[in-house]
């Protein structure tokens, strides 16, 4: 049985807010280096949580466009401008006012360009730290409102993958550097006045992670998780087992398909498998809707996570587990209050204007002369 189109997935949902949560505790472990090393040591895992976001961005971009009514590539950009951008755009206004950028990498920020040609695949990062993975998504936009295009979008994901392929072969063929790790992604040689870097990450394999989670959603759109049903429990419990031993074990550091992707590509198939058993025996107890609220406002705690982070670090009001403790209730606090303040109403601004049609032009026609 094919799964509903626009229907929200609770366990995609859950795992977005848990995906965020792993990156805030990255950030936040060098509080407990002292005391917790074992603890600091289980959330370095933290930057697992990118992998994960762009899983599923993937999924979630192929499965939002599976009716005709949403594969406009006017209304697709427009929302995402107003549902990724904006949030983002003022997250850096607030980080700039707690800790001022120099112009040009602040420039460059806005832009979303990296800041360094090197240290693939951050790139030197952006002034606000998160947000060198909003150029791989808005990259992975571009690519997938292309495939709008044409042909209706009835092929969208296997012209937005071949763009996207294309695209990742071309640059590693003038790198010299064929790979599928993220870190070792070749160079394009650059110069000190231009950012050639927004050039060289078109060829990082990391971005192929959305193309996966396109797979990942044509797989479920059709029905593929479903006529698993005998072995549903057993896939998910020794795929949560797998994934909690992997966890207590090293793995590989740093983004991308060979590193921490690995894991979570098992993550996000293990909560799509548990959401097809949810799916057919409707077992979400009342605890979930906590979890969905931490969806619900993921994004906003990625972005946000930052400036709180260098508000705390500018005044120091504890160290270890209570500064632990203090930060990250203040995060939550803070991501829920730019959830509903900024996050929302650009959404609304978005989804109003992405529903007016364009208006079409026509020329008025010169009047016709009457004979004296």
């Amino acid at each position: 049985m094919d799964a509903q189109p626009g229907r929200k997935l609770e366990a995609i949902h859950v795992l977005r807010g848990l995906a965020a949560l792993f990156v805030v505790l990255y950030h936040f472990q060098y509080l407990l280096a002292e005391d917790w090393p074992l603890v600091t040591q289980l959330l370095g895992h933290g930057e697992i949580g990118v992998d994960i976001f762009f899983y599923i961005s993937g999924f979630v971009i192929y499965s939002s466009t599976e009716s005709l009514r949403s594969r406009s590539a006017r209304s697709f950009l427009i929302r995402r401008f107003f549902r990724v951008i904006i949030p983002a755009w003022v997250a850096m206004a607030i980080l700039a006012t707690i800790k001022p950028p120099y112009l040009y990498d602040l420039l460059l920020s806005v832009l979303f360009i990296p800041l360094q040609n090197g240290f693939p695949p951050e790139y030197g990062h952006n002034f606000l730290i998160v947000a060198w993975t909003l150029t791989f998504e808005l990259v992975f936009y571009g690519a997938f409102a292309t495939s709008l295009y044409i042909l209706g979008g009835r092929y969208r994901g296997a012209i937005s993958a071949a763009i996207i392929v294309a695209m990742v072969i071309v640059i590693q063929a003038l790198t010299g550097a064929y790979t599928l790790n993220a870190d070792l992604a070749g160079l394009l040689p650059g110069h000190a006045w231009f950012p050639v870097q927004i050039f060289s990450l078109l060829g990082n394999p990391i971005i192929l992670e959305f193309l996966v989670g396109m797979a990942l959603a044509w797989c479920y759109r059709r029905g593929y998780f479903g006529r698993l049903s005998q072995l549903h429990w057993t896939c998910s419990l020794v795929g949560v087992a797998t994934v909690a031993g992997t966890c207590a074990f090293q793995y590989s550091p740093g983004n991308g398909l060979t590193n921490s992707g690995m894991l979570a590509l098992l993550i996000v198939i293990v909560a799509l498998a548990i959401q097809t058993v949810i799916d057919r025996h409707g077992m979400w107890g009342r605890g979930i809707v906590h979890f969905i609220l931490l969806g619900e406002i993921s994004y906003s705690l990625y972005l946000i996570h930052p400036l709180v982070r260098a508000a705390f670090k500018a005044v120091e009001p504890a160290s270890g587990i209570p500064g632990f403790l203090i930060l990250l209730a203040f995060t939550l606090v803070a991501s829920l209050a730019f959830h509903r303040l900024i996050e929302i109403p650009a959404q609304r601004i978005g989804r109003t204007i992405s529903e007016k049609k364009p208006v079409a032009t026509t020329s008025t026609p010169s009047p016709t002369r009457v004979p004296n």
